[in-house]
């Protein structure tokens, strides 16, 4: 401490001086996941889709049989990696010449033999025969392991071509068994032939001979930190998730990562998180896709931020029961009518926000804009398939309506708009004549009773009242002064 508080002779400056100085500022704080040690190595695929790394036996998709692969160790698990993506991955094993196999990568003509152990194999011999029994027993246990004589064992059940018994003349087939005088003989396995060419008389393959030349160890891990679980690399399963459309979950997955370090979540409280987050992501998806979709006026608009002033005539809970939606499970109508800048557009776009928070689809248009696209519709010859279209619409919102004259086509139109739509979907109309005009503003009585009687004896009137709400208080000077020189024009 002493030696770090002194100045040096040359720089006219103590060690702690220059430390606080320069190098206090560049440092950072340690991750929070701690630095895990791994070795890489190339391997290549056997034809049994399984790879050597270490002494150890680890199986990948067997469509990779022959192919190089990158395999990344750590103190506790294996990754295997083709074409830099992730194909497998093993807990890493510790026993000389051990296998981990997975089901899935097997053929299917092998995953129909995944169970068979050991009892189960030799009793399947015992069944052909009392020396089949013997053979497979002994096939299994000269090799390292018994399911390593699996592939033997098997091979002795198929039918082998006939041969003739020297002694009696007789007919004998390699599967058959010794009964009645008859004995059986059966071919040697190349492998077992191969193997007792080799081994001296008298003696036996040691049980702890590996499959296999060794390749030379890698480095030993040094682990200070035993009850610290490893992990695995993250950005393949972010990449997995990713292409297979589960962008929520991978996102929760990077935030749990981030924020639990330790996992002190179980699987289970992680899975249901994620799944938590996944259901979240699609339902903000899909709102955010049918508000796209309704291109309404207002698409902020929400049931929040309404105005219950008393001068306004709204009932505030009539409009909070109407929130819920069941008038759009009931298929019936909603109609708000009063005077210019009282609200109607507005209002009707919060309903249709709320509506499209409940998971109904929703579509805004004013009604002269609907006229002028159903002309065009008629003449391009798309008006079946834009009839069906508004049809289909849960929520149909009409605004503007009573403004402009209808002609007999137009007329024809709504009615056959609004038999399409009649007690099938819901539909908000807002207007600034009260609904006593419309029979006389739609003009044909023949038509005009039969479009009011699909709308209005269903329907949920709302009638807004008070003054214009685009006057604001900022130009309430300039509004008043207007309305004197509108009143007392100066000569």
């Amino acid at each position: 401490m002493v030696l770090n508080n002194k100045q040096m002779r040359r720089i006219g400056r103590s060690r702690k001086e220059l430390f606080e100085e320069i190098e206090r500022p560049a440092l950072r704080l340690l991750p929070d996941t701690p630095f895990e040690y791994a070795e890489w190595k190339r391997a290549k695929v056997h034809p049994d889709y399984h790879v050597e790394i270490l002494r150890g036996f680890y199986s990948v998709p067997h469509k990779l049989i022959g192919r190089q692969v990158d395999v990344r160790l750590t103190h506790r698990i294996v990754e295997i990696f083709c074409n830099h993506e992730r194909v497998a991955v093993h807990q890493r094993r510790r026993d000389r010449g051990g296998h981990s196999t997975i089901t899935q990568y097997m053929p299917k003509a092998h995953q129909r033999h995944a169970g068979m152990t050991h009892q189960t194999l030799v009793a399947q011999a015992a069944r052909v025969g009392y020396h089949t029994a013997l053979l497979v027993e002994r096939l299994m246990r000269d090799r390292a392991t018994p399911r390593a004589g699996f592939p033997l064992g098997t091979g002795g059940f198929e039918p082998t071509t006939p041969v003739r018994n020297r002694q009696t003349g007789s007919s004998l087939s390699k599967g058959s068994d010794m009964r009645d005088g008859q004995i059986q003989i059966r071919s040697i396995h190349p492998g077992i032939r191969s193997q007792q060419g080799t081994r001296a008389p008298g003696t036996r393959t040691s049980s702890t001979e590996p499959r296999q030349y060794p390749r030379r160890n890698l480095l030993p891990v040094i682990n200070k930190h035993q009850n610290r679980r490893e992990r695995m690399l993250t950005h393949p399963t972010l990449n997995q998730m990713a292409a297979l459309g589960m962008t929520g979950m991978a996102q929760a997955w990077k935030s749990l990562n981030e924020h639990d370090p330790g996992q002190s979540l179980d699987r289970n409280e992680w899975l249901g998180l994620m799944l938590d987050q996944k259901a979240a992501s699609r339902a903000d998806k899909r709102f955010a896709n049918r508000l796209r979709n309704a291109k309404m006026r207002f698409p902020d608009a929400c049931i929040e931020d309404i105005s219950f002033a008393a001068n306004r005539g709204l009932d505030q809970r009539k409009i909070l029961s109407l929130a819920q939606g069941d008038w759009i499970k009931a298929h019936e109508q909603i109609i708000l009518t009063g005077q210019t800048g009282t609200g109607k557009t507005w209002l009707a776009c919060a309903f249709g926000h709320q509506s499209a928070r409940l998971d109904y689809s929703v579509f805004y248009v004013r009604v002269p804009r609907l006229f002028e696209d159903m002309a065009m519709a008629r003449l391009d010859g798309r008006f079946p398939r834009m009839v069906d279209k508004l049809a289909r619409v849960q929520l149909l919102i009409l605004d503007d309506w009573g403004t402009h004259s209808l002609t007999d086509q137009r007329r024809l139109d709504l009615l056959e708009l609004f038999e399409e739509r009649y007690q099938r979907k819901s539909t908000i109309i807002t207007a600034q004549l009260p609904v006593s005009a419309w029979h006389e503003m739609i003009g044909e009585p023949t038509i005009a009773d039969a479009i009011l009687d699909r709308i209005i004896h269903n329907a949920h009137r709302i009638e807004l009242k008070g003054d214009s709400m685009r006057r604001s208080e900022n130009n309430q000077d300039l509004t008043k002064q207007t309305e004197q020189e509108t009143i007392n024009p100066q000569t």
